[in-house]
């Protein structure tokens, strides 16, 4: 539950400043991984340092999609998978990041053709409707 209200937060402050400028400070992105991580580790016991390292290949898959996109993907977008990375089992990363392809191609169908928008308000929307699915779907389903 921790984890999802950390994400809803950082999710917010992260979405709210890349609509309005574009652009995400690294300060607050470092902060948002670095609680993630201090809570993983002192609140979820069975959180060992490979789960961290596969958040950050999570970041690492974003960096190679930068650089494929010849760098049309920000920083902050590599930071925030990291960010999502922390967030989710690693289980989850192919379908966190094929639903916000999804999302952003719904959305922002009309923007695509005039160049670039804010992509972390759809990594976070797809991130905190994975997690409500991780965290209300087990008992939904039973």
């Amino acid at each position: 539950m921790y984890i999802f209200l950390i994400s809803m937060f950082f999710s917010v402050l992260f979405s709210l400043q890349d609509l309005k400028n574009k652009k995400v400070s690294n300060i607050l992105l470092w902060t948002g991984i670095l609680v993630l991580i201090i809570f993983r580790i002192f609140f979820h016991l069975n959180y060992d340092w490979k789960s961290v390292l596969a958040a950050f290949c999570f970041g690492l898959f974003y960096f190679l999609v930068r650089l494929i996109t010849k760098k049309k993907l920000g920083m902050a977008d590599v930071y925030f998978g990291i960010f999502q990375g922390l967030c989710l089992d690693f289980r989850f990363y192919g379908i966190c990041v094929l639903l916000e392809v999804l999302l952003a191609l719904i959305i922002m169908n009309k923007k695509l053709k005039q160049g670039d928008f804010p992509f972390i308000p759809f990594m976070a929307l797809s991130l905190n409707i994975l997690l409500c699915f991780c965290l209300f779907g087990e008992t939904l389903w039973k």
